[in-house]
């Protein structure tokens, strides 16, 4: 038996993605306007979406592939033998 699955409110759901967003622009306004400090701390909120989504992956079991990989492109075989 499957475990039901409770909707989750539009705040709940774009949570993550909003403050992914905000960190991206406080770390690009650091780069823009600064140099020394703020480089690293632009480095560092930049960084942040790359490492999360690669988290993300490895969270859920599902190794990134390219689009194009062999697994991906493989057209199903509709042989008759």
């Amino acid at each position: 038996m499957s475990a039901r699955r409770h909707p989750r409110s539009t705040r709940a759901i774009f949570a993550w993605p909003m403050f992914i967003a905000v960190l991206s622009l406080i770390g690009l306004v650091a780069g823009l306007t600064g140099d020394g400090a703020r480089d690293v701390l632009a480095w560092l909120l930049l960084g942040s979406a790359p490492v999360t989504i690669a988290f993300a992956y490895w969270r859920a079991g599902r190794p990134a592939r390219p689009i194009n990989s062999p697994a991906r492109t493989k057209a199903p075989s509709h042989d008759r033998a």
